[in-house]
């Protein structure tokens, strides 16, 4: 009867937070991320396969989006797989409270303050995958603790199995879940150099249930490697958007400050607002302890081993995955403390107080939520629709082909057979419909390039269209013109070049980073029109950039190391920079990495990156960005 209470009590709990994940689930915006994984959820399975390995994400989450798809589309049923997860995280919050403490007025407190929290709300509004990562996390936390209980029990099947499978499909959600595994591994090892008994009964358990344990931890260890080197390892770096929370052993930070600025970045993640002696104290102590690691020796290599391989006080949804224990942490610590109180009335009064701080709390984040509805790019392809009701085919980038399917996710894309680094679809809703040509071989046009013009000359040839219209939005800005004059000087830029390639531009747009134009065949004109066919593309360079002198990605010989990910790269294909052939390491067919020479980014620039494959075919180009010192000697961001 007890139980029962409590589940419906966790029921309760789930129902209370439900509504305002539904209620925002149905009316907040989502992000350009969010889109872009709708995106790849609605490609046919061939493209399918390939579009999710150009993300750092492994594939379940993308399969069950694509299944939510199927349902229809909008901002909820997007959302779906999210909430859910969500939803189930909750339950699971005090069931697994439950069992650490034996208490159900914890574990429902435990419920409560992870369920209305402004952390679980933001982060299952996002289309991605990190609360399902946690959902399957904290499934498996729930065995892990029956196995590492290490009672007596004949048949521990359905534990093993239970965390075994769990503990995969977090890894198969998202790869921070391997940091979820390890700490289980390192957990009870940690356990049993600190407690005697605990030591002699963990022995006796290696020893004796020798095949069992390595069962249990096999599928996860085999699954985990096999994603990493198939996807992840391209990943496995410092990304430059994320660079203040990557320690660099060779930066300018210790690693003590680097600790210590970065932990007060992740307790400030979760802490209600105004808690910030509390941080400091936690702060000071965290500092004690680190130097204590530090002054043993211990700390460089740990934070050597460490560096490059996933944030640490980074984005929310990057250390969303920490939530959870901590609050099981916390109010598994309060439980234990407060059954020293021989009042059991006061117990139940000092709980219920958890239970009216964790609502005004909530009261206080929801209030300054800003609700905000408009969609990204909104008032950008509002304009481009005004000058260009009906067009008949579009062309777009990679980063301008998520804005547009933003604002028309809503129709019906149909996969038409692609020409190289072209993708194609028929979009259409009732009467209304166009051709979409995506260009995966640029993340972002530039009116400049020659290249674009040939571009528009395929696109024509593939779809014997009459025109073509081209929707590019300026990532950062910097392609586009500022000033009356700079605008004429890219007009005549455009005018000349786009003659060159034997085309007429009928109409074009400039405003702030949106650059729209209509360009058909001009008659006389001498196209050239180049076969991509097995030429490879490159799509994405990690990192985007650097600072005059800035190391990367630092190998244990001291060079800096880049990875490119595109696609048919070939064995003996090589990186160039700016043509100079680079020493590299070929991957498969999508990756490859190479050492980047210093002498690269001594001083500001542009360094231009190109493919070549043992044939001397090469792939179009990406820019990998060398920036100035701020005047302030801050690095500069190289990326969103």
């Amino acid at each position: 009867m007890y139980d029962h209470r409590t589940n419906l009590s966790l029921v309760l709990v789930c129902a209370l937070a439900a509504i305002p994940l539904l209620y925002f689930g149905a009316t907040y915006h989502i992000e350009y991320d969010g889109y872009w994984h709708v995106f790849i959820a609605k490609q046919t399975w061939k493209n399918f396969l390939l579009e999710y390995q150009a993300t750092a994400h492994p594939p379940l989450f993308f399969v069950l989006l694509r299944g939510a798809t199927a349902i229809g589309d909008s901002r909820l049923i997007y959302r779906l797989v999210s909430i859910f997860s969500g939803i189930g995280a909750i339950f699971l919050m005090g069931r697994i409270t439950l069992k650490l403490t034996a208490s159900g007025l914890t574990a429902v407190l435990a419920a409560f303050v992870f369920g209305i929290s402004e952390a679980t709300l933001l982060v299952a509004l996002e289309v991605r995958s990190y609360t399902m990562c946690v959902f399957f996390a904290l499934a498996a936390f729930t065995y892990y603790l029956d196995i590492v209980s290490l009672e007596t029990v004949e048949h521990d099947w359905k534990a093993r199995v239970g965390f075994s499978v769990n503990a995969t499909l977090a890894i198969l959600s998202h790869y921070s879940a391997l940091i979820f595994f390890a700490a289980c591994l390192a957990a009870p090892l940690l356990l049993a150099a600190g407690n005697p008994e605990y030591r002699r009964r963990f022995v006796a358990f290696v020893r004796d249930r020798a095949v069992s344990n390595l069962l249990t931890v096999l599928p996860v260890t085999g699954i985990g490697l096999g994603l990493y080197v198939s996807q992840a390892r391209a990943f496995a770096a410092p990304l430059d958007y994320l660079a203040p929370f990557y320690f660099e052993p060779a930066g300018h930070e210790s690693g003590l400050e680097f600790l210590l600025r970065n932990l007060k970045s992740e307790l400030k993640l979760f802490s209600p607002p105004g808690f910030s002696p509390v941080l400091l104290a936690l702060c000071v102590v965290a500092a004690l302890a680190s130097a204590f690691i530090w002054i043993s020796g211990r700390g460089p290599r740990e934070f050597s081993g460490l560096a490059g391989k996933y944030p640490f006080g980074g984005a929310l949804r990057h250390q969303y995955l920490l939530f959870p224990f901590l609050v099981l942490s916390g109010l598994a610590l309060l439980d234990r403390s407060l059954t020293l109180l021989s009042a059991p009335r006061a117990r139940v009064a000092l709980l219920s107080f958890g239970f009216l701080a964790a609502s005004l709390n909530a009261r206080a984040e929801y209030e300054r939520f800003q609700n905000v509805r408009s969609d990204h790019r909104s008032l950008d392809v509002a304009k481009f629709r005004s000058l260009f009701p009906h067009p008949d085919v579009v062309l777009a980038d990679q980063f301008s082909a998520v804005n547009f399917f933003t604002h028309y996710a809503d129709w019906r894309w149909r996969t038409i057979e692609g020409d190289g680094a072209f993708y194609m679809y028929e979009v259409s809703r009732g009467e209304d419909r166009f051709t979409v040509v995506r260009d995966r071989s640029v993340w972002n046009y530039d009116f400049a390039e020659p290249h674009l013009y040939g571009d528009i000359r395929r696109a024509l040839t593939s779809t014997s269209a009459r025109s073509i219209t081209v929707f590019c939005i300026d990532q950062f800005g910097t392609r586009v013109p500022h000033t009356p004059d700079e605008e004429r000087t890219f007009r005549e830029r455009v005018r000349s070049v786009s003659s060159r390639a034997g085309l007429e531009a009928e109409r074009l747009s400039i405003d702030g980073e949106d650059v729209y134009g209509a360009f058909h065949d001009a008659a006389g004109g001498n196209p050239v029109v180049p076969d991509d066919a097995g030429r490879p593309v490159l799509l994405s360079v990690d990192p985007r950039g650097t600072t005059i002198g800035d190391d990367f990605a630092v190998q244990p010989n001291g060079y800096s190391a880049i990875s490119v990910a595109g696609a048919n790269f070939e064995r003996g294909a090589g990186l160039l920079a700016n043509g100079r052939s680079l020493e590299t390491t070929f991957g498969n067919p999508r990756w490859l990495t190479a050492i980047f020479p210093r002498d690269l980014y001594r001083a500001a620039g542009v360094v231009r990156l190109q493919v070549r494959n043992a044939d001397g075919r090469t792939s179009n180009r990406i820019d990998f960005v060398v920036q100035a010192l701020a005047p302030n000697g801050a690095r500069v961001a190289t990326s969103r």
